[in-house]
């Protein structure tokens, strides 16, 4: 059940994401660069008089690359994307890499790779209404204490993992077992201290809890 108050453009940013999923992903077996455009209603608060019109065009694009090496063994597909808005108008790009022979048949099938793209699609429309001349007033990016190589706590990634998170886990265990794994993976990589690694952790879980969210 959705506890959300006054926080319509949650509710808006999940279905533009889901529509552009079930577009995108119903695309993908063709295997070329896939289009998607949708209509953007924003019927909801942002700061007055920076547009005249109500309306975001967004223009989806998904392509798949196709690694050329012979390491199809040592990593799963991965999808990554790119979020370009400005005024009344948006680019959302999700790219897949696909190891070397890796079968787009088989990917349609896993259960991980739809987790991820939905993943990626609502994490990049987070950003969309970060961005652009349209400033919502319920957007309210905070700053943390963090080192600065840690891009998990910069003010605008914080909203876009968790939301992204938020839609494509199944339930709150299931969110914190999934942020967990994913921080620590990459904080690791960063070379971050278990200390702010732990940090990490809390502030996304505190981020969703602010959120109202009831799973």
């Amino acid at each position: 059940m959705l506890t959300w108050e006054d926080k319509r453009y949650w509710l808006t940013a999940d279905e533009i994401a889901r529509n552009a999923f079930d577009q995108l992903f119903y695309q993908i077996s063709s295997r070329g660069t896939n289009v998607f455009t949708d209509i953007c209603p924003l019927q909801m608060n942002y700061v007055n008089d920076v547009c005249s019109d109500t309306m975001m065009t967004v223009d989806f694009s998904h392509t798949i690359v196709t690694d050329k090496n012979n390491f199809h063994d040592l990593y799963d597909p991965d999808n990554m994307g790119l979020c370009l808005a400005t005024d009344d108008y948006c680019e959302i790009e999700i790219i897949t890499f696909l190891p070397k022979y890796y079968r787009v048949k088989k990917l349609i099938s896993e259960p991980s790779f739809r987790q991820d793209f939905l993943n990626v699609i609502r994490h990049e429309i987070e950003h969309m209404f970060q961005d652009g001349a349209y400033k919502l007033d319920e957007i309210d990016l905070l700053t943390y204490d963090r080192s600065d190589i840690n891009f998990l706590l910069d003010p605008a990634e914080v909203p876009a993992y968790v939301h992204g998170f938020r839609i494509s886990t199944r339930s709150l265990d299931n969110f914190k077992f999934t942020i967990k794994d994913f921080i620590e993976a990459h904080g690791k990589s960063l070379c971050l201290s278990k200390k702010e690694i732990k940090y990490t952790y809390e502030v996304w879980l505190k981020f969703l809890n602010n959120l109202g969210y009831a799973w």
